[in-house]
């Protein structure tokens, strides 16, 4: 009777053992599927963090600076839709009020000041795009030259910004715009020419110096467009509190 009795406590131990086995794997395939990764009995971390990005980056989640080719090819050109999305729904006001932040205290940056409308935001946007593109190619040229041209340098690219700005005083918003639609095509025809290594990995290019050449064109493309988004949103946020 006791060894009937221990019986069958074993096989009812093996059994809810089992079924909790069975409903772990089916918890973790459920999610694995929502995330596009199929179970393989080995799961890579790495390729994990990758999907949970890109998923979360669909939810409009804002995620790290990219990391890969792939990633810096995709946010690019998805801040980029974003942003030419905002300024599409940008009502006659908006458009038309001049950008002024001076009442809020936290934006004490430089760029609050400089740029007074939309076609300001865009021009900047564009003449960074000229910096990568002429630094690159004429490095690769065999013509050696720093990213922020002479006589400016790290220490005074906010002189050079205010440079842009005074150069394109008479260029008109939709001119802005084709200028950065043809240099945002050809930052990313220029990046994809670049694999995934010699974007990301370190003593690539002599010329790139500590950093990554993927670096460069991350801030020009993907994070310059966060910030104008951000600004445009600020202006808006303005412009209805009147």
């Amino acid at each position: 009777m006791i060894a009937n009795s221990f019986r069958i406590s074993l096989i009812l131990r093996f059994h809810y053992f089992f079924l909790f086995i069975k409903i772990y794997i089916t918890f973790v395939n459920i999610i694995l599927k929502k995330f596009h990764i199929i179970y393989t009995g080995n799961i890579n971390l790495k390729m994990l963090k990758e999907h949970l990005k890109y998923s979360l980056r669909k939810d409009g989640i804002t995620m790290p600076r990219p990391k890969t080719k792939e990633d810096l090819m995709v946010t690019a050109k998805e801040n980029y839709e974003k942003l030419n999305t905002i300024i599409l729904k940008m009502s006659d006001e908006e458009l038309n009020a001049p950008f002024d932040f001076s009442k809020d205290e936290k934006k004490k940056e430089a760029h609050w000041k400089r740029d007074k409308n939309l076609k300001d935001i865009l021009i900047h946007l564009y003449e960074w795009h000229q910096l990568i593109l002429n630094w690159i190619n004429s490095n690769q040229n065999g013509e050696e030259k720093p990213f922020i041209p002479k006589p400016y340098n790290w220490k005074t690219y906010g002189d050079l910004n205010v440079e842009f700005w005074k150069k394109h005083q008479n260029t008109n918003l939709e001119e802005a715009k084709e200028m950065l639609k043809q240099s945002h095509k050809e930052v990313l025809e220029l990046a994809d020419t670049f694999t995934n290594e010699e974007l990301f990995s370190k003593d690539v290019y002599k010329w790139v110096g500590g950093s990554v050449l993927g670096s460069y064109f991350v801030s020009g493309t993907s994070s310059h467009y966060d910030w104008a988004i951000k600004k445009i949103k600020a202006h808006q946020k303005n412009c209805r509190s009147k």
